[in-house]
């Protein structure tokens, strides 16, 4: 592997060229793991931005697209998927080269990655490899055809997914030790994987559509293709954190994110509007008024404190800097499109600007 470092720093100020966008189709999109980058992967090739400003990082052209590209924190080293293909690129931002492949064998419906381990998730298994390019383990999942999966990016890593029963998410615990030669008594030990436990937890009745992990992994969040409801689990305790309730009808949710303190979580829904909760001051979200008066679930779950509606999606949301009362989410688009919102966490009214990245494709 080449050496990987930050190419991608926020005080970048170097404009690369812009590949034309006549015929770019997007086929998927995403943050990275702190939320400073987004990428898009289109039937062209692949664009880089920087979420705070919407201008680009980084882009190449490929004959054929591109399927998928998941960035590596702010790192010119990153995986990519061509086009109807069943091989995983360790890609060379710096030099545009490929570095490494590993062929699949069968059709890839997401990618994650970490510093030392990467999950390649199909119709209805994943395996996680170590940066050996070997098989680390593999599970048996529910079918998903949308790659649903979660990763953490800790000191150590929790991986979330769909377990082998509908409505079921199996949450996996990956340490690091330490790791010494005996035989090397001087010699600086290198750290291992380890799968240190495996959980299940009964989330939802429906099938699972989306999970979110927050980044210290000791909570996750799952939706069901029921789209009314998020549920909210202690990953060591697999106990029940909260309901929060995205409306009454409903509409598929295609993205959930923690805040990097675990206070607030949002989420983006087919309906087009982000919801915002307070996980931490309860209190300060929207409760039935006959939550008092009853223990239905219904009227006890917690409806979001704030909103903001008419985004175009499907999307993906994500929190950027808190300040004082005020929290940022970004919102990213299939049209190609940045929203950055800007919540007052008191009064609940929220402001956004539009940046339009696909005419930097």
């Amino acid at each position: 592997m080449p050496s990987v470092f930050n190419f991608f720093a926020p005080s970048e100020e170097k404009q690369p060229v812009t590949i034309p966008n006549e015929t770019s189709t997007i086929k998927s999109f995403g943050f990275n793991q702190n939320s400073q980058l987004f990428a898009y992967a289109t039937s062209s090739g692949y664009s880089v931005f920087h979420a705070h400003t919407g201008k680009k990082a980084a882009g190449h052209k490929f004959d054929g697209g591109l399927d998928f590209v998941v960035l590596l924190f702010s790192t010119n080293v990153f995986l990519i998927v061509p086009s109807n293909s069943s091989t995983i690129i360790f890609w060379d931002d710096q030099t545009k080269a490929s570095v490494a492949e590993i062929p699949c064998g069968e059709k890839i419906r997401s990618v994650m990655i970490h510093r030392d381990l990467f999950a390649v998730i199909s119709e209805t298994n994943i395996k996680i490899y170590n940066m050996n390019m070997e098989v680390f383990y593999s599970c048996t999942t529910y079918s998903n055809p949308e790659g649903v999966v979660a990763m953490s990016y800790g000191e150590n890593t929790v991986l979330a997914y769909p377990g082998v029963e509908k409505g079921k998410i199996r949450v996996d615990h990956i340490i690091r030790s330490q790791k010494e030669d005996p035989s090397e008594k001087n010699a600086n030990p290198d750290k291992e994987l380890v799968l240190a436990s495996k959980d299940v937890i009964s989330a939802h009745q429906s099938e699972i559509s989306c999970i979110a992990l927050s980044v210290d992994g000791a909570l996750v969040a799952t939706a069901s293709t029921d789209a009314t409801l998020i549920r909210v689990f202690s990953t060591y305790d697999k106990k029940k954190h909260a309901e929060l309730r995205r409306g009454s009808s409903s509409s598929q949710i295609h993205s959930i994110a923690f805040s990097d303190d675990n206070r607030y979580l949002c989420c983006f829904s087919a309906s087009g509007t982000v919801h915002l909760w307070d996980i931490v001051d309860k209190q300060m979200n929207k409760t039935s008024m006959l939550a008092s008066f009853t223990t239905s679930e219904y009227f006890n779950s917690l409806w979001s404190m704030t909103q903001f509606s008419g985004i175009q999606g499907p999307a993906k949301c994500t929190f950027g800097k808190k300040d004082g009362d005020t929290q940022t989410v970004y919102v990213i688009t299939k049209e190609g499109k940045l929203i950055t919102i800007t919540f007052d966490v008191k009064s609940g009214e929220s402001v956004a600007l539009e940046t339009n990245v696909y005419e930097q494709f």
